[in-house]
């Protein structure tokens, strides 16, 4: 293949992954394609010290029997695998030998019907579209939704044993199979017996993983979500997710990628209205001795022959070394899509002279961030008892108790009512954007307030940081 044909190539790949979504095309453009032999169909690889640290790599003789619709099609599952980080996510299941097979079927079962169902591909147009992992290919006995997530299928998958029912077709077999529906194509005399050779095809058990998902697991999804944002705006990014998690809810972009750069903010002195005893735990209390070396400020206009003591004075931002440590979860959750960047803006505007703060992100788990660099694996939806589990859990490994949890969210969640140390919790809700519009805000909060706990603190968000219009 010459390197003309090649470029001509994936300039029209460009084009149609443009036509789907704009990351992948921006993905696809920020890595580089790469031939060889040594993979059967495709891989992606991350390098992350290396000049062009996304590489989309290709079997060339799978490469030339695909058309352009298959391989755009090839580039955007590419895509997918690492933006949902289903490479970190398949090592958390059970990843024995045995069971591998099983997560590179769940992993594709996910990745297909999504860019089916998000993102306008057309299963019928696609030269390996019969072949794939499908619901309706993988799933004979059963009937099964096709709007599941990884772990879910992979679930199933087990369950049904349905492993054991099919057969995983050789990169030989797959590269004569797509030359055969070629040759079927060219055919036009043969109606009838296409027609019986897809029958055959359709009632088979042969199925085959579209790529090697082998080297997903090396994929530091921290340092690339760093890299992709250099090119990819972030808003971009969550449309992505908004059409994801809109119609999977159990599949999420990997929130690290969601997490926007540190703003140069200010920070306010509205937060620390919620601490009631700074003077006895976090500041200087005044200092109200009398001192003769200094000339009180009330006498420095009387006569020098005049001596009268002054009284110590300490300012009320004047700081104890002790300062309250405060965890702050920020909801990152799918129905906080649009609120994201507010809530990290409002923890940036929190003061670290009284708070020594620790950040964590939460949807249906907890992760820390250690200034925006930390992998930050979450997704799903909201839930406040993985952050009662994880404050548990960390209280009992240390043996250290925050002084202060605050919680910034939506609010819209389930409350399990048995929060540790409740009087150090604070909730800072934002109004849901997602209720309708009849619903009486005002009481909602109050509701809130109620399932909450008596002894926790419930605030409107807006009136300790002022978001963006």
């Amino acid at each position: 293949m010459t390197n003309l044909l090649k470029q001509y190539q994936f300039r029209e790949v460009s084009k149609i992954l443009e036509q789907h979504h704009s990351v992948f095309y921006k993905m696809w453009e920020f890595g580089t394609p790469e031939f060889t032999d040594s993979i059967s169909t495709a891989a992606l690889v991350f390098d992350a010290k290396s000049y062009k640290p996304l590489k989309f790599q290709f079997n060339p003789t799978f490469w030339e029997e695909l058309d352009v619709e298959s391989r755009s099609f090839l580039v955007a599952h590419e895509c997918l695998h690492a933006l949902l980080n289903h490479g970190i996510r398949s090592k958390e299941l059970k990843n024995s030998v045995e069971n591998r097979a099983v997560i590179n079927i769940a992993m594709d079962l996910a990745i297909n019907h999504m860019l089916v169902y998000c993102f306008g591909f057309e299963r019928e147009n696609l030269k390996i579209g019969e072949m794939g992992c499908w619901v309706d290919t993988v799933f004979k006995d059963i009937e099964v939704n096709d709007l599941l997530s990884m772990e879910e299928y992979y679930d199933l998958l087990l369950e049904n044993d349905s492993l054991s029912k099919l057969t995983l077709m050789s990169s030989s077999d797959l590269l004569s199979e797509l030359k055969n529906n070629d040759q079927k194509d060219s055919n036009q005399n043969n109606d009838q017996k296409d027609s019986n050779q897809n029958n055959d095809q359709k009632d088979s058990n042969q199925i085959f993983i579209l790529d090697d998902h082998e080297s997903l697991g090396e994929i530091d999804i921290s340092e690339l979500s760093r890299l992709i944002l250099t090119k990819i705006d972030n808003y971009e990014v969550k449309s992505l997710e908004n059409q994801i998690s809109s119609i999977f809810p159990g599949e999420n972009i990997a929130s690290s990628l969601l997490i926007p750069p540190k703003a140069k903010l200010k920070p306010t002195s509205k937060w620390e209205k919620i601490v009631r005893q700074w003077k006895r735990i976090g500041i200087n209390p005044p200092d109200d001795s009398e001192i003769w070396t200094q000339i009180s400020r009330r006498n420095a206009c009387l006569t020098s022959d005049v001596i009268l003591p002054s009284y110590g004075e300490s300012d009320e931002n004047e700081y104890c070394k002790s300062k309250l440590n405060a965890w702050i979860f920020l909801d990152v959750s799918g129905s906080c899509i649009a609120l994201r960047k507010h809530f990290f803006l409002a923890y940036d505007t929190i003061s670290t002279k009284r708070f020594n703060k620790r950040m964590f992100v939460f949807a249906d788990s907890v992760a820390e961030i250690f200034e925006r660099k930390g992998s930050a694996d979450v997704g799903g939806g909201t839930s406040f008892t993985a952050i009662k589990d994880y404050v548990d859990n960390e209280v009992k490994a240390t043996g250290i108790e925050p002084d202060i949890v605050m919680i910034i969210t939506d609010g819209h969640s389930w409350h399990p009512g048995n929060y540790p140390f409740p009087e150090k919790w604070h909730w800072f809700l934002e109004q849901v954007n997602h209720l309708s519009t009849e619903v009486n805000y005002e009481k909602y909060f109050n509701e809130q307030r109620r399932i909450i706990n008596t002894k926790s603190s419930a605030h409107l968000l807006k009136d300790y940081f002022a978001l963006e219009s």
